[in-house]
């Protein structure tokens, strides 16, 4: 996923239907972003919170510890910011916008993760549906996670690098980070 920058094309002529295509990673990689993001987001034991909870527990004063919980609430602030998506839905009838919701990064990541991909949660699945029927906010929705999940996954990289640098300060040893050299396999 982060080897392939997400974006998005719109283009139509006039009396045409419009014509809207996403580029960025593929379902496969989208996949395992999901079952990740699921991992780190839920209340699981691998999860932000709860890591940040273990670290708050530490009784040693670092460096790493304090970049590791800093990191963690930027992370979150990030997830709680506006995202550009504009939710609105009308009344058949009159038009008249019976519901608006501006999404925040956070909904954006909930929405695909538990609306549409994983243990769909009924009231997250009308509304990525509805965002579906149309092909431009299809796209825009899929280019937005995208970003925010590259942005959520940069946010945990660096965590990781707080966590093996407080490791080897706790412990003596070196924590070896294995970086991928090569995009993975189907990309």
């Amino acid at each position: 996923m982060v080897t392939k920058p997400s974006g998005v094309t719109i283009s139509g002529r006039i009396g045409e239907r419009i014509k809207a295509e996403i580029r960025g990673p593929d379902e496969e990689a989208v996949d395992a972003m999901i079952l990740a993001l699921r991992l780190l987001k839920q209340n699981d034991p691998t999860s932000l919170r709860r890591m940040a909870q273990l670290y708050e527990r530490l009784p040693v004063e670092s460096p790493h510890k304090t970049y590791f919980l800093d990191a963690r609430a930027k992370i979150n602030a990030q997830l709680d910011e506006e995202s550009e998506l504009l939710y609105e839905r009308r009344q058949k009838k009159t038009g008249k916008v019976v519901y608006r919701e501006r999404f925040t990064n956070r909904r954006v990541l909930d929405l695909l993760i538990y609306g549409e991909r994983a243990h769909p949660n009924p009231k997250l699945r009308a509304i990525v549906q509805d965002l579906r029927k149309s092909d431009v906010t299809s796209v825009l929705l899929d280019n937005t996670f995208n970003i925010v999940a590259l942005e959520f996954l940069d946010g945990v990289f660096y965590l990781q690098i707080q966590n093996a640098a407080l490791y080897q300060e706790l412990t003596g040893k070196a924590f070896t980070i294995d970086w991928p050299t090569s995009p993975p396999v189907g990309s």
